[in-house]
């Protein structure tokens, strides 16, 4: 009410001004007009969502790549409970991805779900990609302005492919590509102890710009 009050008492004004010296002064009371009227819009802070997708296939075992992988996403969840962000966790291995936590304010039950992950199989790294695209998606419908930010943690040997056929590393750039379109701001991290970083995990941070 006040906003409006100000609005139409600076019309008035402007008004009184224009007239002076051509007509009655107007009464002291500012006539409110359609053009004044305001209304205050409450808004509430939107917490970014950071999306930590974790390989769990049988390469990652050796203790310097598991040791790497777990270091990134326990730092990446504490900086998560100070800054209040929202997190999701989703792991790959084997034939499929599957989600460790959805979408929480809770940085402790996505810390606690981790501690609880197995290693081994295959490494359907398209698959990890593909479902953090649809997780960040389902949490967009439910607040268009959500801001997502994804973490990848993989030593890059990829193997095994959406569907049939030998298509592992087009599959891997066209969901990456996906995510890049989607405004996803993402970060690649190489859990390989190897000197010279995965050649796939350098293209794949290219994919993802």
């Amino acid at each position: 009410m006040g906003a409006t009050l100000r609005a139409a008492a600076t019309s008035r004004a402007a008004t009184v001004r224009e007239r002076a010296g051509k007509w009655p002064s107007p009464p002291n009371a500012p006539a409110i007009k359609s053009d004044d009227l305001r209304v205050k819009i409450r808004t509430r802070p939107r917490s970014p969502l950071i999306v930590i997708v974790v390989d769990c296939s049988e390469s990652m075992q050796a203790l310097a790549r598991m040791s790497t992988a777990w270091h990134v996403a326990l730092r990446l969840l504490a900086r998560a409970y100070l800054t209040r962000d929202r997190v999701a966790v989703i792991a790959f291995g084997g034939e499929d991805a599957w989600t460790v936590t959805p979408p929480t304010s809770s940085v402790m039950l996505a810390r606690d779900s981790m501690r609880r992950l197995k290693v081994g199989g295959a490494t359907p790294l398209a698959a990890g990609l593909q479902l953090a695209q649809r997780t960040i998606l389902n949490d967009r419908a439910r607040d268009s302005g959500s801001q997502a930010v994804m973490v990848l943690i993989s030593d890059g040997d990829a193997n095994v492919p959406l569907r049939a056929g030998p298509w592992v590393q087009q599959e891997i750039a066209e969901q990456a590509s996906k995510l890049k379109k989607l405004g996803v701001k993402s970060l690649v991290v190489d859990a390989n102890p190897r000197q010279e970083p995965s050649a796939l995990m350098r293209q794949l941070a290219g994919w993802l710009g």
